[in-house]
């Protein structure tokens, strides 16, 4: 057999792909093979019968012993992954060693080079999106600020703490990674709100070395195709220009559960079990707020997994599928709760925040709509489109391809894509069917798709290169051919990575009008500005109440959100109790509450999902009949009518003039 044969065949091992189902065969060709000449295989004792059997022989065994995801044959890899079988006794096994280390750790210098291309690639272009028309054109938002203002009050009292008290009360905070990133933004940019979003850079990093080592026994040039192609899907960039967890925990959650599914469980050792689920309950805690539905999906694909390779062994009873799995499932929980265990700090403040949301002020956030639009907001609706656009149907023709390749070559690999295909299906159903709608509780199905799409990527271009090996060609065209199917997706992809890069080619999940621009910056500067004026305050000033702490209410978050007051407050050491009354249901209770702070601020009435900023202008009527209000400043707006701000004048209102500019 010609080497060109054995390196075709080589380069499907399932020890150089963990997606496929094709045992590796080449070492053991090359063995049995009679007419191999010496110009094909490795340089032998030709007079060694004694070595060359019992050299045999223990291939023989490996051969059965062999996991199938395994990896055990020590081979030469080329760009292209083809492989050469090489004796694995003695001074051979010290030269392949002394070969192979230089090229690994060129191997791996290259693929953390590719990942730090793309991420600064990435970084750079939509962080300036984001400065042209989305987050960082305007005063921090909703949800973003939310963890501005907790990393900015755990800075402040940092200095007066121990380690473990600070310690814990970052564990104490809603959402621990989000306002972790934020204070290391702080600390690296102090001067701007750049540095939460610029450390995005980190986490898009660690999901491309993610996907490098789920596929890392794929040749480079596959690893680069996989590297490309999750650069150049959207919701990647999207996650640069978001300070809030949910794009994080989406792509943690598509590598965990990818690191559950690619190889066998049962293969694993105990202590990579417990530290796969312990990286998987890790990243099951980026997002608290969601940990049952994280739990639920990492569970039921570790299940599955199991399941699988119970199948697949020679467990013939339920007694002995459950003796044999039952260990490594208990091993898997205990990492998987043992990670989960920083949602145990906040866990009742949690579960109380998930009640509010999908039970109690549940009219606040579902939407009115059909079934059929229910069912496809992650997919071809809105947030799908956006998050995924055109890889959505890459993706499912990835899946399509490697189940009809799997029926071909190898019917093994058949449950192994349905395993994977379920947990997909599993990480779409459970958005789908909740109640509440958003783009970013979507993430949980991005993050798992965009993995099992590379995945599956991988598994089909080592089919199609089997396919190729059987095929009865002169040794140069199927060189062209392996060479193509290696190239030619890399290729592609790159060309789609360079479209994302011109201008208007990527949509940022949060997109603002430029009247929504000039409404946001002009109105937060405005009322900021006012709050800092103590004649605003008289009232309250501390020589006649000493203990009192200006309470400052907002009727609406647009366009001043009154989280962002706050930072800026404790920001500027500055006492305000701000408050937003926009989730009072009726007009009597919101404007009980405005009537109760010394400043309102009232914006005039918009379509809104919240009760408040539907209710503005008769807010406004009411205020201006109120005696005990006086209006302070009325600033007229793009975006809606405008926006009042009154102070409570229970010593009069004196001669201040409002103030329309």
């Amino acid at each position: 057999m010609a080497v060109a044969d054995v390196e075709a065949i080589g380069c499907c091992d399932r020890g150089a792909d963990p997606c496929l189902g094709v045992a590796h065969r080449g070492f053991e060709i090359l063995i049995s093979n009679p007419v191999a000449n010496s110009s094909d295989v490795p340089a032998f004792s030709q007079n060694n019968k004694t070595f060359s059997s019992r050299q045999e022989s223990m291939n023989q065994k490996k051969s059965r012993s062999r996991p199938p995801y395994g990896g055990e044959t020590s081979y030469s890899a080329s760009l292209y992954g083809n492989a050469i079988a090489l004796p694995q006794s003695g001074f051979d096994l010290l030269i392949i060693f002394n070969k192979e280390l230089p090229r690994q750790v060129g191997r791996v210098a290259a693929v953390v080079a590719l990942a730090g291309a793309l991420t600064t690639t990435t970084a750079f272009l939509s962080l300036r999106l984001a400065q042209q028309f989305g987050r960082l054109s305007v005063p921090p938002l909703y949800d973003d600020v939310v963890y501005f203002v907790a990393a900015a009050q755990w800075l402040y009292a940092a200095p007066t703490h121990g380690i473990a008290a600070n310690l814990y009360g970052l564990l104490q905070q809603h959402a621990p990674f989000s306002t972790l990133t934020a204070i290391v933004g702080f600390t690296l940019v102090p001067d701007s709100y750049v540095g939460p979003y610029a450390v995005n850079a980190v986490v898009i990093l660690a999901f491309l070395l993610g996907i490098a080592r789920l596929t890392w026994q794929r040749p480079f040039v596959d690893i680069a195709t996989c590297l490309v192609a999750a650069a150049s899907v959207p919701v990647f960039w999207q996650t640069m220009t978001e300070a809030r967890p949910d794009l994080p925990w989406g792509l943690a959650l598509g590598l965990a559960t990818g690191a559950v599914l690619y190889r066998p469980l049962l293969k694993r050792s105990r202590w990579s079990i417990f530290i796969l689920g312990l990286l998987c309950g890790l990243a099951a805690s980026i997002k608290p707020s969601a940990f049952p539905a994280s739990l639920t999906l990492i569970g039921l694909a570790a299940g599955a997994q199991l399941v699988c390779e119970c199948l697949e062994s020679d467990a013939r009873t339920f007694r002995a599928a459950v003796t044999r799995a039952g260990l490594p499932a208990l091993i898997f929980a205990a990492g998987l709760l043992a990670g989960a265990a920083l949602i145990g700090v906040e866990l009742v403040n949690t579960i109380h925040y998930i009640l509010n949301t999908m039970l109690y002020d549940r009219d606040f956030w579902v939407t009115d709509e059909s079934v059929r639009a229910s069912l496809l907001h992650y997919s071809i609706g809105h947030e799908g489109r956006l998050a995924l656009n055109y890889w959505l149907w890459v993706g499912l023709a990835l899946f399509m391809v490697r189940l009809r390749l799997a029926l071909l070559n190898d019917r093994r690999d058949v449950a192994r894509s349905t395993t994977l295909l379920v947990a997909v299906l599993v990480a779409h159903a459970i958005p789908t069917l909740s109640n509440v709608k958003s783009y970013f509780l979507g993430a949980m199905f991005y993050g798992p798709f965009i993995v099992a799409m590379l995945l599956n990527f991988c598994a089909v271009v080592a089919g199609l290169e089997a396919a190729l090996s059987r095929l009865t060609l002169k040794p140069e065209l199927r060189g062209w051919l392996i060479s193509g199917l290696h190239l030619l997706p890399l290729a592609i992809v790159l060309s789609m990575f360079v479209h994302n890069c011109l201008p208007g080619r990527v949509e940022l999940a949060t997109r603002l009008s430029q009247d929504e621009i000039h409404d946001i910056g002009a109105a937060t500067e405005k009322v900021w500005s006012l709050l800092q004026q103590k004649s605003l305050m008289r009232d309250v000033e501390p020589s006649f109440q000493p203990d009192k702490v200006p309470v400052v209410s907002f009727s609406s978050p647009h366009p001043v959100t009154s989280t962002t007051i706050q930072l800026y407050a404790v920001q500027a050491r500055m006492p305000l109790d701000v408050r937003g009354e926009y989730l009072k249901r009726t007009v009597e209770a919101t404007e009980k509450a405005l009537l109760a702070s010394d400043v309102a601020i009232v914006t005039s009435s918009i379509p809104h999902n919240l009760p408040g900023p539907r209710m503005g202008d008769e807010l406004i009527r009411r205020l201006d009949a109120n005696p005990d209000m006086c209006l302070v400043a009325s600033l007229p707006l793009l975006s809606a009518r405008e926006i009042r701000i009154y102070r409570r004048g229970d010593s009069g209102c004196g001669s201040l003039a409002p103030d329309s500019h």
